[in-house]
């Protein structure tokens, strides 16, 4: 599980249309996109928005029009290709900000799927690196959604050995890398706050 509580700033890329859930209620969907950070000049980055059908005057406007929300921010898998989807409690175009972004909160349940790297700064302070995995069933296979995380300030505890499961919560990081390939590949990244066991079998 990977949730987000966020603030997205950003372009509308086009009109709200009207859809339907599996229980008959309608909602709003469109799409914002927002530039995320590289090693260059930033990576377009597009987001699928749902909202109550209520808000349908509030974010009807001109494309290209910025705009702020907030809402909750969740991630979907599709072989290499990650999707956002956020399901938007408010929306803006009034004293948004010029610079576009995506900040806010991440929660994560999952498994340490790697070596966990303990290290220290110049000051000699410790902390913590590794990588862990979520998982989702897709059809018939299962999608694994990897999350980088940082901790400072602490030490590698006793538990954090044979690939344990955890759930942490921290400041959310997104950005672009190449992959070895050349690709751009959006890295979900974590500053965690807490880590703690999670009991896998409990989902």
């Amino acid at each position: 599980m990977i949730k987000c509580n966020v603030k997205l700033v950003g372009t509308l890329l086009n009109q709200p249309q009207i859809r339907k859930n599996k229980d008959n209620e309608e909602f709003i969907t469109f799409d914002v996109t927002t530039t995320l950070p590289d090693k260059g000049e930033g990576t377009k980055q597009t987001i699928s928005v749902a909202m109550k059908k209520e808000e349908l005057a509030q974010a009807t406007r001109p494309v290209g029009t910025r705009v702020q929300l907030e809402g909750s921010l969740t991630f979907h898998k599709t072989r290499d290709t990650l999707y956002l989807n956020m399901s938007a409690t408010s929306i803006t175009a009034d004293g948004v900000p010029e610079a576009d972004s995506i900040t806010g909160e991440i929660e994560f349940r999952g498994t340490i799927g790697n070596e966990v790297q303990q290290k220290t700064d110049k000051n000699q302070k410790p902390y913590i690196l590794f990588s862990a995995y979520s998982s989702e069933k897709v059809g018939d296979d299962y999608t694994y959604t990897w999350v980088s995380f940082l901790q400072f300030d602490t030490t590698k505890p006793d538990w954090m050995i044979s690939k344990p499961g955890i759930h942490a919560t921290g400041k959310l990081q997104l950005s672009f890398y190449k992959d070895r390939t050349g690709a751009s590949r959006l890295e979900i990244g974590c500053t965690a706050k807490t880590i703690e066991l999670w009991d896998k079998t409990k989902q």
